[in-house]
């Protein structure tokens, strides 16, 4: 087992959480959005370390699809008869949400710059539901299509 692995990212998603509350006071949730994802994909690979530490055999079932799998909230009724667990991969997400959480970053550091002329109330409030939008509803957006293509996909084989 390469111990250094399990250790390095046990330690990093501690780390990135110490800043969290710092964040929520801000509100700053495109870096609050960040931690998040590094920190939940840190701890999916320090446990992948863990168990599959010397062999690739599956000695913790479960874990699989705790780590492959997120539920994602949608109504029974909306879902194909062949697309009855609606979950999908939490680590392909975070592939879509860090740039995502990049770019809100950006974008605010760009209205500060440039001096907008918006009144700071609304602009925050603005900025926060945009935020929230694009760093955790565009990855569950995502995550919905590439399931959903996922169950068509397998349909036709």
């Amino acid at each position: 087992m390469e111990v250094y692995l399990l250790v390095l990212s046990f330690v990093f998603a501690a780390l990135v959480l110490v800043p969290l509350a710092w964040y929520l006071r801000a509100p700053n949730i495109a870096a609050l959005a960040i931690g998040l994802w590094l920190s939940v994909t840190n701890i999916i690979h320090a446990v992948d370390a863990l168990i599959w530490a010397r062999d690739d055999g599956i000695w913790v079932p479960i874990w699989c699809d705790i780590c492959t799998y997120a539920f994602v909230a949608i109504p029974e009724d909306a879902l194909t008869s062949s697309f009855k667990h609606p979950a999908t991969s939490l680590i392909t997400s975070s592939y879509l949400a860090l740039p995502a959480a990049c770019l809100c970053i950006c974008v605010h550091l760009e209205r500060l710059a440039s001096f907008s002329q918006m009144s700071p109330f609304v602009a925050k409030r603005q900025r926060i539901l945009l935020e929230c939008i694009i760093c955790f509803g565009l990855p569950a957006i995502y995550a919905i299509i590439r399931k959903l293509r996922d169950g068509q996909m397998n349909e036709t084989d």
